[in-house]
């Protein structure tokens, strides 16, 4: 990232589960004048794919991890840790992102906050993993979603 020279970063997972084709409306709005548009699989018209979910662990916790970012930072997300992003670099400068795991997204949301970057998401439909299988063990991921929450605080 310290490399990018263009204007505007598109970020997507790299399992794919994002679908190319949301990127002209995660562009609009940046042309809109928003600084960060993210996906959210919980807005209304998305949908997360929950085949390897059946319990519904990483839904709830997402849901509580959201709730938590919106309760401490006063944001209004849907979804704080949906992988696909459209930033400005500038945003991306501000935001001093220093992770490299699966909690880069939620760092992105509460610093988005923290720092009141115009932040808007779109309804996004997540498709199934092109592997096959999540990688990202739901409680792991947790603990380090609460790692970051305490740090961030």
């Amino acid at each position: 990232m310290a490399h990018v020279t263009e204007d505007v970063i598109v970020i997507m997972a790299s399992d794919g589960n994002d679908d190319p084709a949301y990127i002209p409306q995660l562009l609009a709005k940046i042309d809109e004048g928003y600084d960060l548009v993210s996906g959210s699989r919980f807005a209304k018209g998305g949908r997360t794919d929950d085949s390897d979910d059946p319990v519904g662990i990483r839904r709830l916790g997402n849901k509580l991890f959201t709730w938590i970012v919106n309760v401490a930072w006063n944001a209004d997300y849907t979804d704080s840790t949906y992988g696909m992003r459209a930033l400005t670099r500038e945003a991306w400068q501000k935001l001093n992102i220093d992770t490299v795991k699966n909690e880069t997204e939620f760092v992105m949301s509460i610093r988005s906050a923290k720092l009141h970057l115009k932040v808007c998401q779109i309804p996004v439909v997540e498709g199934q993993r092109a592997g096959g299988e999540v990688k990202a063990r739901s409680l792991s991921t947790g603990w380090s979603f609460l790692k970051v929450l305490l740090h961030e605080t």
